[in-house]
């Protein structure tokens, strides 16, 4: 179960949030050196800024899938933008899961 407590920095220097809204929940992920360009010292404060800011911020959706080897991973799903007028909360999210980066 993942456990809201503060955003992970994982091997991939990837930060995970838990964006919900309305309709639905994802996880989604963006790199530990893109998330302190924003700014600011807590970062899903400059993550939700951000959106807020430019109304939109492209990210990596995250879910559960099995490595070549049959390992459950957290991994990069597609390339999507969230939108502000969607977002209801934005929380740091944690897993238990090894989280893989996207590829480059």
């Amino acid at each position: 179960a993942a456990l809201p407590a503060i955003a992970q920095t994982t091997p991939s220097n990837m930060l995970l949030f838990k964006v919900v809204s309305a309709k639905d929940e994802l996880v989604i992920g963006l790199p530990k050196a893109q998330v302190d360009a924003l700014g600011g010292t807590v970062p899903v404060e400059a993550v939700a800024k951000e959106i807020a800011r430019a109304g939109q911020l492209p990210v990596w959706s995250y879910a559960p899938r099995r490595d070549a080897q049959g390992a459950a991973r957290l991994m990069p799903v597609q390339r999507i933008v969230v939108f502000a007028a969607g977002v209801i909360r934005i929380e740091p999210y944690t897993s238990d899961m090894p989280i893989v980066a996207p590829a480059p």
